[in-house]
């Protein structure tokens, strides 16, 4: 007999044993299909979206070789403090986009091509007189626009 698996579980609760229960029993089967599913999804991406992140980082602060969470961690206390500078808040932004896009193709796929950031809705600075961009807004002020 071949060994389950946890998309082999998936089909089988949505396709054989969801339709016969009824509807508040087979919405929660629908969540627990649901789950399953993010959770194949992690174990099939999940590592290499984290290598990806993690070189993207270590590219980003041109650091020594060092874990992700402790790029992460930095990232954060970079962000709280202001120490980014502003050359650093366009490759940044587009930095935690790929970032976002890459964890929502694992925990809601559907959504992760359908959405545009509140960053992108942010205007776009006009070359100024000096033929320089004006400065950028502040780090936190374009990783915060649009939430309410």
């Amino acid at each position: 007999m071949p060994r389950p698996t946890c998309s082999g579980a998936r089909d089988t609760l949505r396709e054989t044993v969801a339709p016969g229960l009824r509807a508040e029993a087979r919405y929660r089967a629908a969540m627990v299909a649901n789950a399953m599913a993010i959770a194949v999804r992690e174990l099939e991406l999940g590592p290499g979206t984290q290598a990806a992140e993690r070189q993207r980082l270590l590219d980003f602060y041109g650091s020594p070789d060092t874990t992700l969470a402790a790029l992460r961690a930095r990232l954060c206390r970079d962000l709280r403090s202001g120490a980014l500078v502003d050359e650093q808040v366009g490759e940044l932004r587009g930095l935690l986009q790929e970032f976002v896009q890459a964890r929502l193709a694992i925990s809601n796929p559907g959504y992760a091509g359908s959405q545009k950031s509140p960053a992108d809705q942010l205007p776009r600075a006009q070359d100024g007189p000096s033929g320089r961009d004006p400065p950028s807004p502040p780090v936190h002020s374009v990783l915060t626009a649009g939430r309410k």
